[in-house]
């Protein structure tokens, strides 16, 4: 799709200018803090990466260089790869578009 026909800016999302420097010093401090505790327990980044995932649970397509693959999206694994199973197999997609399906 067309870009300008699905892009949206936080001034228009929330209706009043939002200023650069404060937006990104939150931004910083919020990647600062995700890479303070990946280095201090990296589990628990994975751990909320998990919890916070709107696909875990969901049926998917995963278009790759290789082809298109369908199943039920179930894990990340520790490189951060997700683990799509279908008919009894599993596959990793570390790589690709991940589409949602009904």
């Amino acid at each position: 799709p067309e870009l300008s026909t699905s892009a949206t800016s936080l001034r228009e999302l929330l209706g009043r200018p939002v200023p650069r420097v404060p937006l990104l010093l939150r931004i910083l401090r919020e990647v600062d803090r995700i890479y303070s505790k990946l280095r201090e327990e990296p589990g628990g980044v994975l751990s909320e990466w998990k919890k916070l995932s709107s696909t875990l649970g969901r049926r998917v397509r995963v278009i790759t260089l290789n082809g298109v693959h369908e199943g039920l999206a179930v894990d990340v694994d520790d490189n951060g790869g997700l683990v799509v199973e279908a008919e009894g197999r599993r596959a990793t997609f570390y790589a690709g578009d991940v589409v949602h399906l009904r």
